[in-house]
């Protein structure tokens, strides 16, 4: 689940945790062998995309403030997050990719309020 104690991180820092795993989420989704785990990795990368496309519209004023999740499908998306986090030694049978994963996906969860 999502962090009970946000750290306070900027756009910028926000933007590069949320690319980095849609990166690492895309290299799983083309690892993964049956369409279930491709799904469940896509919706995974399609909130993170949307979230990213966000924060590129902000202004650049504003993107020098503290992070704070704009999307409404990114802030309901802890649930399925942990799921990809639960479920991608399963998914992905690359190790590395994997725990990769892992510590981008909890980078992202801090994220979510």
């Amino acid at each position: 689940m999502p962090s009970d104690t946000l750290t306070a991180m900027s756009y910028d820092d926000a933007y590069a945790a949320l690319e980095e795993a849609h990166k690492l989420l895309a290299y799983a989704h083309a690892a993964a062998n049956t369409a279930e785990d491709k799904d469940l990795v896509f919706s995974a990368m399609t909130v993170i995309y949307e979230e990213m496309a966000a924060i590129l519209r902000l202004s650049l004023e504003a993107r020098s403030a503290d992070y704070q999740a704009l999307t409404p499908s990114f802030k309901a998306a802890a649930k399925r997050l942990e799921q990809v986090k639960r479920e991608i030694d399963r998914i992905v049978k690359a190790v590395g990719l994997a725990a990769k994963i892992v510590g981008v996906l909890d980078r992202v969860l801090s994220l979510i309020p």
